[in-house]
């Protein structure tokens, strides 16, 4: 099956401990360095596979920016993490947040396509794993299926497909991200 036949699935999963057998260092000619405040665009643009979808959603991920992190900017340019190029150009980004003030998650882990496959998003998540302590986990996190190999690697585990979620929790087309997160938080 190739990437393109993968459904496009919300999947979410729990690391209880991590494997640090699986942890990896950074490929050679990157480096790694924290999201600038004047580097919000470039974080905002990095889910997105082409700069035609990143722009139609751009007024989403500043709402959403605003929503979720506008009262702790200072945090999340302190959480989120940027894997950069040897011209310094952000390849790939992830960060660990707080949700609710309550439990640990993985957010935004994203490579840039042209950049997967070459090892960078593994060990880019086993530097934001090695600065999580112990007592942070249970480690949460949501995802798509072609991200599940690098995931599962580093101890997670599957716990809710977001699709069966629908379905079965909410039944309803008014369904949105504030009923997910509330729903994630009585789990």
């Amino acid at each position: 099956m190739t990437e393109e036949e993968i459904p496009d699935k919300n999947i979410f999963m729990m690391c209880e401990t991590l494997n640090l057998n699986a942890l990896t260092e950074l490929p050679g000619g990157y480096s790694i360095r924290n999201c600038k405040p004047d580097e919000l665009d470039i974080w905002k643009a990095m889910p997105f596979d082409s700069q035609d979808l990143a722009r139609a959603y751009d007024k989403y991920m500043t709402d959403y920016f605003n929503m979720v992190y506008g009262e702790k900017k200072e945090l999340f340019f302190a959480k989120t993490l940027f894997v950069c190029d040897r011209q310094d150009r952000p390849v790939a980004t992830c960060a660990s947040w707080k949700a609710y003030d309550e439990f640990y998650t993985i957010q935004w882990f994203k490579v840039i396509k042209e950049f997967e496959g070459r090892g960078i998003g593994r060990s880019l998540l086993s530097i934001v794993m090695r600065n999580l302590g112990i007592s942070d986990y249970p480690i949460y996190l949501h995802t798509q299926p072609h991200s599940l190999l690098v995931f599962g690697r580093l101890s997670f585990i599957r716990i809710l497909d977001f699709c069966y979620f629908l379905v079965i929790n909410l039944v309803s087309e008014q369904t949105t991200w504030m009923n997910v997160c509330q729903f994630w938080r009585n789990l």
